[in-house]
């Protein structure tokens, strides 16, 4: 089967679709409570919390454009990463959206709301 690789997408002869991020944050980024992630357009953060406690009320900087993909892995062993209030944070689901030690969640930009949303099973 004959693959294509063009603008950051992988296709196989097979139908399957695989997106490869152009660019990630580098290394891990500490973030505290109350703290911003950031990702400056790119599609992944690797996270690392400061100290031993989880982190709470948490923001994500905020999307560059209608429909983009953000990875965040949280590379801690042991602390939790949760998300401040909606109207703060520019997630969707808010302090509901908690990222787990040593774990990752997708989200993606909505535009017209102007907010990340997790993308999970329903």
């Amino acid at each position: 089967a004959s693959d294509i690789y063009r603008r950051g997408l992988y296709i196989t002869g097979g139908g399957a679709l695989f997106e490869t991020p152009t660019v990630t944050s580098g290394s891990a980024t500490a973030v505290d409570t109350g703290g911003t992630i950031t990702h400056n357009g790119s599609g992944v953060a690797i996270i690392a919390c400061s100290s031993a406690a989880n982190k709470t009320g948490v923001i994500v900087q905020a999307g560059t454009k209608h429909g983009q993909k953000l990875t965040i892995i949280n590379n801690t062993a042991a602390n939790t990463i949760a998300m401040a209030a909606a109207g703060t944070s520019n997630v969707a689901n808010g302090t509901s959206c908690v990222i787990s030690a040593i774990a990752a969640i997708e989200l993606r930009w909505n535009a017209l709301d102007s907010r990340w949303y997790q993308v999970r099973a329903a």
